[in-house]
């Protein structure tokens, strides 16, 4: 597979990466919150370099911030991105 980088190198590697190792969405969407404070990308910039939604790549970023056991929980396939962010209270006020 060849890629041209026409941005961010840490975002291009680790997208690559996402795709090698079979992640799903909620994976990738917390693989690009924890890039944008390297890379200083925006989230709408991060999301579409991983190629999730700006609304996935927002709802792990608050996961990291206020819930990081539930991100952990993500990484690990344990609970999908949804389901953690939609169990804590900053999750559920937006129902």
């Amino acid at each position: 597979m060849y890629v041209t980088n026409t941005g961010d190198p840490v975002a291009v590697v680790v997208a690559l990466n996402a795709k090698r190792r079979n992640l799903n969405k909620g994976q990738v969407a917390i693989a690009a919150a924890e890039s944008v404070p390297i890379s200083g990308q925006s989230h709408r910039k991060a999301a579409a370099a991983f190629g999730v939604s700006s609304t996935y790549l927002d709802q792990a970023a608050a996961l990291l911030q206020e819930a990081p056991e539930a991100a952990e929980a993500v990484k690990q396939r344990r609970v999908s991105l949804g389901d953690a962010y939609e169990a804590h209270p900053f999750g559920a006020a937006g129902r």
